[in-house]
């Protein structure tokens, strides 16, 4: 696990476009714009916190961050690498808002909308503010292991999960991947 810092600075811009993206959803009618369907956690906190946690992880990993307010969402790609490493180029950014949460995806009925990245990274809040907890991460290559060695889980609706503490790959791994073709 690696706690990356935010400063004063990235904090307000992700606020700002964690705002907008919200804005945008709601301006066209989108039905859910992000948080849990089953709780009343504020929508602007977690989008907000996910967009944090992308900045957070692209800071990780030496690229730059910008977002895009697109109608239709991201596509399930929250960053794109300028070069591949050898687990790929386009990350997916799972924001958990509590710790010692796994990586799991949104349904289990719909994989191909679910798991359209290279790259997965799971990260947590962490225990001190501007602070986000990058986990670990995963391949696809992993999440198809995943749902062929086991059915999918009740986790507020039937999901594939990869356990953070024993399925996902060290972080510093994938920043050493990144950073080794960044250098080449």
């Amino acid at each position: 696990m690696l706690d990356i810092l935010l400063s004063e600075a990235e904090e307000e811009q992700c606020k700002a476009w964690g705002l907008a993206i919200n804005a945008n959803k709601k301006r066209l009618g989108l039905k859910k714009t992000h948080g849990s369907r089953y709780d009343d956690i504020d929508i602007d906190v977690s989008r907000v916190n996910a967009v944090r946690s992308e900045r957070a992880v692209a800071k990780a990993l030496g690229v730059l961050y910008s977002v895009e307010i697109l109608p239709g969402g991201d596509g399930g790609v929250d960053l794109t690498l300028p070069v591949p490493c050898r687990f790929g180029r386009t990350v997916q950014v799972k924001w958990r808002r509590e710790r010692e949460r796994d990586l799991a995806t949104e349904t289990s009925g719909n994989l191909s909308k679910d798991l359209r990245a290279d790259i997965y990274v799971l990260t947590w809040p962490a225990t001190v503010d501007r602070l986000i907890t990058l986990v670990g991460f995963a391949t696809m290559d992993d999440w198809k292991k995943r749902v062929f060695s086991r059915p999918a889980v009740w986790m507020r609706g039937e999901k594939w999960e990869l356990k953070w503490d024993t399925e996902l790959r060290p972080i510093t791994t994938l920043i050493d991947a990144v950073r080794k073709v960044q250098a080449a």
